[in-house]
C-alpha cells in the first residue's frame, strides 16, 4: 500500500505539472487559440477564434490569414464569411469586401447578417443603389432592423436625393429605437428631408 500511495502521489505531481504548464500556455485567449490549433490545425472554430482575438488586437492581417483559414476548411462558415467581407472593407478592400460578401449572399440568401453587410459594402464603393437594393432585401428578411432603415433613410435622404423614400424609413428607425446612436442623425435627416409636393 505504501507503494500505491507513492505512486498516486507522483501521478498526481506529474498532473499538476501538466496543468501548471498548460495553464501557462493560456495566459491569454490568443495563445489559447494558438496552443488549441497546433493539436488542431485544420479545426476551423479555433481558427475563427484566433482570428476574433487577432481583429481585436488590431492585428487585421494575421486575423484576416485566420479567418480565411476558417472559411478554407469549412466554406460555408457564415460568421467567418461575414467578419472576412467586415475586415476586409474595414482594411480598404472595398471590391474583395464585396466579392466575399456577394458570394456569400449566394450560400446564404436569406441571413439578414449577410445582406446588411453586403449593402455596407456597396456603400463604402458609392454604389448607392445596389446598397440600397440590399438594405431593401434585409428588411424583407426583418422589416424591424433599425440599422437597415436608418441606412436607407439616408441613402434616399443624402445620396440618392428620393424624399419620398427617405421618410418612411426614417420615422420607422426612430419608432424602433428612439434612444439609437444615430437617433440624432436621424432627426437632423427627418427636419432636412422636404417631402414631396
Amino acid at each position: 500500500t505504501h507503494r500505491a500511495y507513492a505512486l498516486c502521489c507522483a501521478a498526481l505531481a506529474l498532473l499538476s505539472a501538466l496543468t501548471a504548464q498548460r495553464c501557462m500556455a493560456w495566459k491569454g485567449p490568443v495563445s489559447l487559440w494558438t496552443d488549441a490549433l497546433r493539436k488542431s490545425v485544420t479545426n476551423p472554430q479555433a481558427h475563427y477564434n484566433l482570428a476574433v482575438f487577432l481583429a481585436d488586437a488590431g492585428l487585421d492581417a494575421r486575423a484576416e490569414k485566420e479567418y480565411r483559414k476558417a472559411v478554407r476548411e469549412k466554406p460555408d462558415y457564415l460568421k467567418a464569411l461575414t467578419n472576412l467581407g467586415n475586415l476586409l472593407g474595414d482594411r480598404g478592400d472595398l471590391d474583395g469586401a464585396a466579392r466575399l460578401l456577394e458570394s456569400a449572399v449566394k450560400q446564404f440568401p436569406k441571413e439578414l447578417i449577410v445582406r446588411y453587410n453586403l449593402a455596407v459594402a456597396y456603400y463604402r464603393q458609392g454604389r448607392f443603389e445596389k446598397a440600397a437594393a440590399e438594405y431593401e432585401t434585409a428588411l424583407t428578411l426583418n422589416p424591424n432592423h433599425v440599422d437597415s432603415h436608418i441606412a436607407l433613410g439616408h441613402i434616399y435622404a443624402e445620396r440618392l436625393p428620393a424624399p419620398a423614400k427617405a421618410l418612411p424609413h426614417l420615422r420607422r428607425a426612430l419608432e424602433l429605437a428612439p434612444n439609437h446612436p444615430q437617433a440624432p442623425l436621424v432627426r437632423q435627416w427627418l427636419e432636412n428631408t422636404v417631402p414631396p409636393h
